[in-house]
């Protein structure tokens, strides 16, 4: 297949695609649309209801290690001492566990609302710009292939100069 009818018409679908949106401007617009569906849907999020159940066990965990500590200091001889204490020690262990788990969903929550659409927005423009200056000039035709791999459009084209 010839190189040159085939990425027109990638390019010229892409372009159609981009106007039916209303161009560049359009192109925001949905973009910034899609973000905040995005946004509902992680409000919606599992990750946040496992994180409100994991700082309730944390809560609990803590009202049962203060609890130990008090029956620790209640202790008359060592032998009900060195019993408590174990049960002490394992539920530090487990009040650090949870503490870190509540971190790293805390971290993970605050990474996820971080995203930043704008730039997204600003890259897909930029693919945008590219894309249409090297369907306009012919000498930026060997940059095509990697525009079309960032869009993952995959039809194997090469160029060379017409015999």
């Amino acid at each position: 297949m010839d190189g040159e009818p085939a990425y027109r018409f990638a390019i010229g679908h892409l372009q159609d695609s981009i106007d039916k949106v209303g161009g560049p401007q359009g192109l925001r617009a949905m973009q910034k649309k899609l973000a905040a569906q995005e946004k509902t849907i992680a409000a919606e999020d599992p990750g946040k209801e496992e994180l409100a159940r994991t700082e309730l066990l944390l809560t609990s965990a803590n009202q049962e290690l203060d609890l130990i500590r008090r029956n620790l200091a209640r202790s008359d001889d060592q032998d009900a001492y060195n019993a408590v204490n174990v049960e002490f020690k394992a539920q530090s262990q487990r009040v650090g566990r949870l503490k870190l788990q509540v971190e790293q969903l805390l971290a993970k929550a605050q990474h996820h609302d971080d995203m930043d659409v704008n730039s997204e927005i600003e890259s897909a423009l930029s693919l945008y710009d590219r894309l249409h200056h090297a369907s306009a000039d012919p000498s930026a035709r060997e940059t095509l292939a990697g525009l079309f791999k960032e869009i993952n459009l995959r039809i194997w084209l090469s160029f060379k100069p017409a015999s």
